[in-house]
């Protein structure tokens, strides 16, 4: 993957980022190396869409599938979270 320089991001980017997810935030699947890195509060390189950029970083919103689940795990809040749903696929 490419690397790219923070001022050339704006709202609504796509990108990977390393992010570390807060336990209450997941679902734990045992044996899954994500899960490990979550406990272990390591980052994870996820998808991620820019929010905000600043001067030496940028704020983002990462993507959770829960493994392709059809609906969010009832242990999670419903008001921190935002349904967003795959563009068909093209070409």
């Amino acid at each position: 993957m490419a690397s790219v320089y923070l001022n050339t991001l704006k709202p609504g980017d796509l990108i990977y980022a390393g992010v570390v997810i807060n336990r209450a935030d997941t679902c734990a699947y045992p044996g899954s190396q994500t899960s490990k890195f979550i406990n272990e509060g390591r980052p994870i390189r996820h998808p991620c869409v820019v929010l905000q950029v600043g001067t030496a970083s940028v704020q983002v919103a990462y993507f959770a599938t829960f493994k392709e689940s059809l609906s969010l795990p009832s242990h999670l809040d419903v008001n921190m979270w935002y349904p967003v749903y795959p563009a068909p696929q093209q070409g």
